[in-house]
């Protein structure tokens, strides 16, 4: 699992707050006249938008066994600050980019967690031990004193690691260099540059949040960290990494490639507006049993008793009309991310129950992108039967619990 997700950097309005200590102008940046330099903190108090996407190049005991395509993405409210620390949370996704013949395609989720995290001015994380997300923590930290070009300094950071896609992770403390490399101007703009690397170290016993099968952990980071000058609410982030696994029964595992991370400013759906447009475009369409939810994740429109195939993610004839007019519905709303989830009635194992929501989340994306919808605007999980509206006692308890839900996301 390769995953970033670093700090936020300090603003009120605009996502990146830093001080060039010459003179004061205006509420979002702070300049004094010294000669300290650029002090750069972190902090926001609005939604911040984190996007990342890895490629990597997999070996085990020297052997090549293939490419990983992974991407992550998390919206994370601002929730509180005390003490020098801000609070955030929200809903931290990842998931397999997925491509049929190069096309981009829906992508079931392989981890989908609540994240709350607290950041202090500097960027020094403070999470819940058992915590999995973010796997890239204190990074970058920065000096409590302004930095001019060519200034250095150090500080520790924290990375969760899942070299397996196994659900088993492992925390690795590192100690980071950073370097200030001063403004660059490039094709993308004015930048602040920060070169910053780290390498990785662990042995048994390092953590409490281990692999108890791995005996060993090697490798090296180079990144690179871009903040625009003109745009504070625009962080761009490049890490080059190498790195060796050991496991206990003998093998090797190399991971070789590069993470990929972009920090964005998010107004946010306005819900109001989305849940009242809606509701009224259900209405206009006649569209039956789907109801508008506001949830923490997003609004969500459940559509209720869909009638599928016993046992099968096969849906009847008679709800592509439904579906049909929910695709118009959709069509006239901005919407950059959907989540969709499926649910069952609490019967037989829950494996099964499991993997049957799955496969019908996907057979209601396969309608909508059929009839026209972008394919890789969808994210997909299975719930099962955890999340029953019903009781599952009665034949009617179960059919309502038989539903999909489309959770518009933030974006």
């Amino acid at each position: 699992m390769y995953k970033q997700f670093t700090g936020f950097l300090l603003r009120r309005s605009p996502f990146f707050i830093f001080t060039f200590l010459m003179c004061i102008n205006g509420p979002f940046c702070l300049y004094a006249d010294t000669e300290e330099g650029i002090l750069f903190s972190f902090g926001s108090s609005s939604k911040l938008k984190i996007t990342e996407r890895s490629n990597v190049s997999v070996y085990e005991n020297g052997v090549f066994k293939g490419l990983t395509y992974n991407e992550s993405r998390a919206v994370l409210e601002y929730m509180w600050r005390e003490d020098g620390f801000s609070q955030y949370s929200g809903n931290y996704y990842v998931y397999e980019a997925s491509r049929k013949d190069t096309r981009l395609i829906a992508n079931p989720l392989n981890l989908n967690e609540i994240c709350t995290i607290e950041i202090s001015d500097r960027g020094v994380y403070r999470t819940e031990p058992e915590a999995v997300v973010p796997v890239l923590r204190s990074f970058p930290v920065f000096p409590e004193k302004g930095i001019q070009a060519g200034d250095s300094w150090r500080d520790y950071g924290e990375r969760i690691v899942d070299p397996e896609n196994s659900g088993t992770f492992t925390r690795v403390r590192f100690f980071c260099e950073y370097r200030y490399q001063g403004i660059e101007n490039g094709r993308s703009g004015t930048k602040h540059v920060i070169n910053a690397q780290y390498a990785m170290r662990y042995d048994p016993g390092d953590s409490a949040l281990a692999d108890p099968s791995l005996d060993k952990i090697s490798g090296r980071h180079v990144v690179n960290i871009y903040i625009d000058v003109d745009d504070r609410s625009s962080i761009f982030i490049r890490d080059k990494l190498d790195e060796q696994y050991n496991y206990s029964d003998g093998k090797i595992l190399r991971h070789t490639g590069f993470i990929l991370t972009w920090y964005n400013d998010v107004i946010g759906l306005d819900r109001t507006e989305i849940t009242e447009k809606t509701k009224k475009s259900i209405d206009e369409y006649d569209i039956k049993d789907v109801d508008v939810i506001e949830k923490d994740e997003g609004i969500a429109l459940s559509i209720n008793s869909l009638h599928f195939i016993p046992d099968s993610p096969k849906l009847l004839a008679g709800e592509n009309a439904r579906l049909k007019d929910i695709y118009g519905l959709l069509s006239e709303l901005d919407l950059s991310k959907i989540l969709v989830v499926g649910h069952t009635a609490d019967v037989g194992s829950i494996e099964s129950q499991n993997e049957l929501s799955k496969l019908r989340a996907l057979t209601v994306i396969e309608k909508l992108t059929d009839m026209g919808m972008n394919p890789s605007m969808f994210m997909y999980e299975g719930r099962g039967g955890d999340e029953p509206v019903a009781d599952n006692g009665t034949d009617e308890g179960r059919a309502a619990n038989r539903r999909v839900e489309l959770i518009l996301l933030d974006d």
